[in-house]
């Protein structure tokens, strides 16, 4: 139990406790460099556990979670590992429920009921997965279909388009690699003249014209060969020399031969730039080579293909469309029956909770209406309450009182987790617009929420504070520059005096302090 007067900071606790089970917290609500730090024992938590195991962690029965914030951003961390934060909210659900004292709205949107139903039936959530499935496959069928079917409507254009372009292609009898070889073949050609005039001086130079480099490497053999008379190492020059000459010989032959083969045609000059413009054309068309364009090429012939089949597919389609959307309906109605069953039992529970809340005389309902099937079925659900007789069947929302809101909520709840257990259950003053002998309603209540699992709450009403195994008090000190919040556990006198507070009596009140013990001896937990 934690108490103390309003505005001194009972709020800053459920927020830290709220922000280690992964809930978003405004950092700029924390002094730079706030950390929060929490174990958790796990030890009877095996979905945790088995959570945990799966993301890497070693199996442990503590659980230590951290959440620093710094430079407005914050950090959260399992067993000092960082984590995402989405990772770290799944984990929360199955660690703490946070009920608040406007948390309940949800419990006011239709939506949700559906979602508190399925999870409260034996078997629903794993017949909702087979139908969600069938739901998937069916639309993503439908979707096939009418793909297809625009396709069909499209077709004659389609045929008429990809006729038009594969004989274009094909009439072109592209090869791969060929435009690179006509550019090639196309340099030469427009520059044969001039290749043809250098390479005959070239020639002229080398072998014929006086004096060739032929006649000048000739005349300087015969003057090495006589000074080699003198000097014998000048004979070792004249094989290098002689090398010389023959190779000059070898190229002078093969310019001839090359100058020979010249050939000035402008007709095939024509030829190969009309071949360039066709290649260039039909690329800015389909693809930036030669490659992509037969690649096109391929693809248009699969899709001509296709389209001959088309008509085949739609009948198989249909086929499997039918067939799906029978499976679905059988499982949709399966998964109805499942959630008519598991409504009686609900209103049941809920309504056993309610009673131990003192409303005997209310009413509840989940009515199940039909609707179109979607991914979670074909049923509406809806939460129809009462709180007194003579008074019809409302939905939530109508509910003008918050006390009978907030006890049908806590009586929701009890029911759900004795379903679904989560170790900690936090209750942020629920009890408004309650007070007298049903505040110990309420307090008994919780009190008996909280064998198997701890419960911590916060509340203004002593009827709900007296039940606690542990009650703490939360303080606001400081002065004008410095605010802090203490949180002290109080026993023997110091809670005594609490309640008395919280009874509305001074703290030498005897008679206040006398109700306050025999509450604790009533009804206390200590």
């Amino acid at each position: 139990m934690l108490t103390g007067e309003t505005g001194a900071g009972k709020s800053i606790v459920i927020d830290a406790l709220n922000s280690l089970a992964g809930g978003k917290i405004d950092p700029v609500m924390f002094r730079e460099g706030t950390l929060i730090e929490g174990t958790f024992d796990i030890s009877s938590v095996p979905q945790i556990k088995e959570m945990l195991e799966e993301a890497g962690f070693l199996a442990e029965d503590f659980l230590v979670i951290t959440r620093e914030f710094s430079s407005g951003r914050g950090i959260a961390r399992i067993m000092g590992r960082i984590v995402p934060l989405q990772f770290l909210s799944k984990l929360g659900d199955l660690l703490v429920d946070i009920h608040g004292q406007h948390e309940h709205q949800s419990l006011l949107r239709q939506s949700y009921h559906l979602e508190v139903l399925d999870r409260w039936g034996k078997g629903i959530l794993e017949q909702r997965a087979k139908v969600s499935k069938l739901y998937s496959q069916l639309q993503d069928k439908r979707k096939e279909y009418e793909e297809i079917s625009e396709r069909m409507r499209e077709k004659e254009k389609l045929l008429s388009l990809y006729e038009y372009q594969l004989k274009e292609i094909k009439e072109a009898n592209l090869i791969p690699g060929e435009e690179e070889e006509l550019k090639k073949e196309s340099l030469i050609l427009s520059n044969a003249e001039k290749i043809y005039q250098n390479l005959s001086l070239a020639f002229a130079l080398l072998k014929g014209k006086e004096p060739s480099v032929e006649d000048l490497l000739g005349r300087v053999e015969v003057l090495i060969e006589e000074a080699s008379a003198y000097d014998e190492k000048l004979k070792e020059w004249l094989q290098s020399l002689r090398s010389a000459y023959s190779i000059v010989d070898e190229v002078a032959s093969l310019l001839s031969s090359y100058v020979s083969d010249i050939e000035f045609n402008p007709q095939r000059l024509e030829e190969i730039e009309e071949r360039l413009y066709l290649i260039s054309r039909l690329k800015k068309k389909y693809g930036n080579s030669i490659g992509e364009i037969l690649a096109y090429r391929d693809k248009i012939e699969k899709e001509m293909e296709a389209l001959s089949q088309s008509e085949e597919k739609i009948e198989s389609l249909e086929k499997e469309i039918s067939a799906l959307e029978k499976e679905l309906e059988k499982e949709v109605s399966i998964l109805s029956e499942l959630r008519k069953k598991s409504a009686h039992s609900l209103q049941e529970m809920v309504l056993k909770h309610l009673r131990e809340l003192g409303m005997e005389k209310a009413k509840f309902e989940v009515s199940i209406t039909p609707k179109e099937i979607d991914s979670k079925g074909a049923d509406r659900v809806e939460f129809l309450f009462s709180a007194n007789p003579g008074e019809p069947l409302h939905p939530l929302h109508k509910i003008a009182s918050g006390g009978e809101l907030s006890r049908f909520m806590l009586s929701a709840k009890s029911a759900l987790r004795e379903a679904d257990p989560v170790p900690i259950m936090v209750f942020d003053e629920i009890d408004q617009g309650i007070g007298g002998e049903m505040g110990f309603v309420l307090g008994e209540k919780l009190k008996r929420l909280s064998k198997g699992r701890q419960v911590i709450v916060v509340t203004h009403l002593p009827q709900i504070a007296c039940f606690a195994n542990h009650h703490f008090r939360v303080k606001k000190l400081g002065d004008d520059y410095h605010t802090e919040v203490v949180i002290e556990k109080l026993e023997g006198d110091d809670r005594v005096m609490e309640l008395a507070r919280m009874l509305g009596g001074s703290d030498s009140t005897s008679v206040v302090q006398r109700h306050a013990k025999e509450l604790l001896e009533k009804y206390g937990g200590a």
